[in-house]
């Protein structure tokens, strides 16, 4: 019966073996479980920063989109004032040209003596002065329209 117990011993030693290459087994599997919870974790929260910085990419983007809309709307305003000025110069400039032709015409026709020449060269050439601050300022609008379209252009080019 010796040898029954010592193959019980054997059988025993056999059982605690197994048991422990089980106990073994069952550790490395909880560290595999535990590795992979935190690979999960860190996952889902590299996930949530992608999300959160898509969106701040996307609103910075959307922002950047309105303020070139912005500029681009003043480019254009700004044309529409600068073709107003050009117009409004133009006129400003047939007038002096009328009223020079007009001066002229009335100095020719004054050779004959009809009239004080005098009083009548400076009335034109009153009406012609008040016409060229006209222009002037119309240039000067003009000048700054232009300078300001200029700067909105690169703006809007920088923005795109």
């Amino acid at each position: 019966k010796e040898s029954d117990l010592a193959d019980m011993k054997n059988k025993a030693s056999a059982y605690e073996s197994k048991i422990a290459e089980l106990e073994m087994l069952l550790q490395q599997e909880r560290h595999a479980r535990e590795s992979l919870q935190k690979s999960q974790d860190k996952l889902a929260e590299m996930n949530r920063k992608l999300k959160e910085e898509t969106a701040a990419s996307a609103e910075e983007r959307n922002r950047l989109m309105a303020q070139r809309d912005e500029v681009q709307r003043e480019v254009e305003a700004q044309k529409v004032a600068m073709a107003k000025k050009e117009a409004e110069k133009a006129q400003a400039e047939a007038e002096l040209r009328r009223m020079r032709e007009k001066h002229d015409a009335k100095h020719k026709s004054q050779v004959n003596g009809s009239g004080d020449a005098a009083s009548q060269d400076d009335e034109s050439e009153a009406k012609e002065l008040e016409v060229i601050p006209n222009v002037r300022r119309t240039e000067e609008s003009r000048v700054t329209a232009v300078s300001k379209n200029e700067t909105l252009q690169t703006k809007l080019a920088n923005l795109k």
